[in-house]
């Protein structure tokens, strides 16, 4: 993606001050399971995304905290973006996670961007339920970021 540049095409410090400085919008992602009957209960997420000025490029972090009644159902959890995006991102795109399990370890993943939402995979490339690549408890955390174009 090209920074956005004033008339003639030059690059001003302006343009690049306009391009990392763009207003972020909180939303709070929806969670459900590719099997069904998830539950928040009193655990929490928030997201928040941006539109890089001059383009319709879309960053997204979400951040989700397992509480003591969450209830994973079955299958792996989806995340629903905050702004639709075109076919081609939906194909391609690809972010990162990271998944502190409060009582052993923390874990690197990926983030990729489906029809259905946003899926989280482990390190090892499985897709993130309520028993893999741990059993989430109380307090266990996910951080997610995303950037794909509408």
């Amino acid at each position: 993606m090209a920074l956005p540049v004033s008339a003639g095409g030059i690059l001003l410090a302006s343009d690049i001050n306009a391009f990392l400085t763009t207003a972020w919008t909180n939303y709070t992602p929806t969670i459900t399971a590719s099997g069904g009957s998830f539950s928040l209960g009193n655990g929490s997420v928030a997201g928040e995304y941006h539109r890089i000025t001059g383009s319709n490029f879309i960053r997204v972090n979400i951040k989700f905290t397992c509480g003591s009644t969450t209830s994973f159902g079955s299958g792996y959890m989806q995340f629903t973006a905050p702004v639709n995006a075109t076919a081609d991102a939906v194909t391609y795109r690809v972010g990162r996670s990271y998944i502190n399990d409060v009582s052993t370890q923390s874990r690197p993943g990926s983030a990729r961007l489906e029809s259905v939402g946003i899926i989280i995979a482990d390190n090892s490339g499985g897709v993130v339920t309520g028993t893999s690549p741990m059993t989430w408890a109380n307090t266990d955390t996910m951080v997610i970021s995303i950037d794909y174009e509408v």
